[in-house]
């Protein structure tokens, strides 16, 4: 028999084998002869490996069998908040890579951050490399490993929310028919504490607030009849938080003079022509002492002495039905403005202010029906304010042009029901301004984040307590805090 020639054709056949290992020994023991006899080979003698033929394994990582997976898939894109990124690699055979091997991780998108550094190491002795990864850019993101010429990926979806922004709400229990609230550090312990008016009980409730984000029980203080409204601000000069609450019905403003320690003094009253439904502060004649700004009928103006008294009101008109005033400078003089929201004549007056304690006559901008609060904010980014205003029917955005005037507005109405009160503030966290909207026929608080180009995009709905069927039952104030915002006494 020519035995070169038969071991010649043995290795062809297993070549083709080499997915069946097993089956080497099956043909041995059958004595089927490569060279096409039926005859016994002879049994090899000496070491049995010795002549077989070697399968030599690609030792490198095998693509098709590595992996790189993101845990968590979807990550906010705040610059903190990770994924663990963890590859895997792995021989043709399937065994996993015993030797130490580069991998370099790389991402398709912008502002993002690999650790360790440069998202590069070695890996372990199981074949396992992990990084983490955080971005500030809300995109989708490609992420590729790549290891000895060769390279995998996978997808992280950075948001700029993630499920809820908010903690659940949290009530808190103050006087009959709350309808404004504010802000203010009354204790000097350099957390926030909160001022809520109470229509039926003719009171302020006081709920000075702890490191944690919760609030004491309410202290109330009476005021006028049927307190529409409530301001913060040093009256008198003596660096403690003040208040100044609308009284609709009595036609006054209540001046509650604060002690610094969480109280304050009994009020004071000025009396304004009409029902007020709104008051905020400024120093509109520039003398270093905060004068008020009252919408009753028409605006009030009524000018600070610097000692927690105020002079006579001048009156401005404005629309038909007014209910809320908001200061600002519009056209970049350094003089502050007032925009004014008119519930009947479904517009926003502006008042450019002359820097002496008087103001232009009204400039009128249509927006949706029946408006509300008004806030403020530059939502694209220009250095140059913008108004938002909340409407029966949504909610109105006007970008100003930096010189006290404003373009036609753009309403956002889904999802959006009686918008009672608008506010503006980064929620997310994306250096971008988003407003947030109570809305009272639907009993929820929804958030628009803004993009910084004066769009927004839905950012989710919160529910909060229904008003209360009796207007003489207690009601609540809800209270709830942005998950990635810290208490004072966490910032140190």
């Amino acid at each position: 028999m020519d035995y070169p020639r038969c071991y010649r054709a043995m290795n062809r056949v297993s070549r083709t084998l080499l997915t069946s290992l097993a089956a080497l020994p099956v043909l041995a023991a059958v004595g089927i002869s490569a060279c096409g006899s039926d005859e016994s080979s002879p049994p090899p003698t000496g070491d049995a490996g010795s002549d077989a033929p070697s399968i030599i394994e690609d030792p490198r990582p095998d693509p098709a069998l590595s992996t790189i997976s993101a845990d968590p898939a979807t990550v906010v894109a705040d610059g903190t908040s990770t994924t663990k990124l963890t590859v895997t690699l792995k021989q043709s055979s399937g065994r996993l890579i015993d030797q130490p091997t580069p991998v370099v991780l790389t991402s398709s998108g912008k502002g993002d951050t690999l650790t360790p550094e440069g998202g590069s190491g070695l890996t372990d002795g199981r074949g396992i490399f992990t990084a983490t990864m955080s971005s500030t850019s809300a995109e989708t993101k490609t992420v590729t490993a790549t290891f000895v010429g060769r390279s995998i990926n996978t997808q992280v979806n950075f948001q700029l929310c993630h499920g809820s922004l908010f903690r659940p709400p949290a009530p808190y229990a103050v006087g009959a028919i709350p309808s404004s609230i504010a802000t203010g550090d009354f204790n000097a312990d350099k957390r926030l504490d909160l001022a809520v008016t109470n229509v039926d009980d003719r009171t302020v409730s006081i709920l000075l607030g702890s490191s944690n984000g919760t609030f004491s029980a309410a202290t109330n203080y009476n005021v006028g009849a049927e307190p529409q409204s409530v301001v913060t601000g040093d009256f008198n000069g003596d660096a403690k938080p003040d208040l100044a609450v609308a009284n609709g019905p009595d036609t006054n403003l209540s001046i509650l003079l604060g002690n610094g320690n969480g109280t304050f003094s009994a009020a004071t009253n000025y009396g304004v022509d009409g029902e007020p439904q709104s008051v905020e502060t400024g120093d509109f004649n520039r003398d270093g002492k905060l004068d008020l700004a009252v919408v009753a009928g028409d605006v009030s103006i009524l000018l600070g002495n610097g000692n927690g008294t105020f002079s006579g009101a001048t009156n401005y008109p404005v629309g038909a039905s007014p209910n809320f005033v908001k200061t600002g400078d519009f056209n970049a003089d350094g003089k502050l403005d007032l925009a004014v929201s008119n519930g009947v004549d479904n517009n926003v007056s502006i008042l450019l202010g002359n820097g002496n304690g008087t103001f232009s006559g009204a400039t009128n901008y249509p927006v949706g029906g029946s408006p509300g609060s008004v806030a403020l904010g530059d939502f694209n980014a220009d250095a140059k304010l913008d108004l938002t205003v909340g409407t029966d029917k949504g909610v109105s955005t006007l970008l100003g042009n930096g010189s006290g005037t404003f373009s036609p507005a753009t309403e956002y109405t889904a999802g959006v029901v009686g918008a009672r009160y608008v506010v503006t503030g980064d929620f997310n966290k994306d250096s971008k301004l988003d407003w947030a909207v109570a809305n009272y026929s639907s009993n929820n608080v929804d958030v628009r984040l803004g993009d910084g180009k004066g769009s927004f995009s839905f950012g989710g709905s919160y529910s909060v307590d229904s008003p209360s069927s009796s207007r003489r039952a207690t009601s609540t104030v809800t209270v709830s805090s942005i998950w990635q915002l810290q208490t004072p006494e966490t910032k140190g």
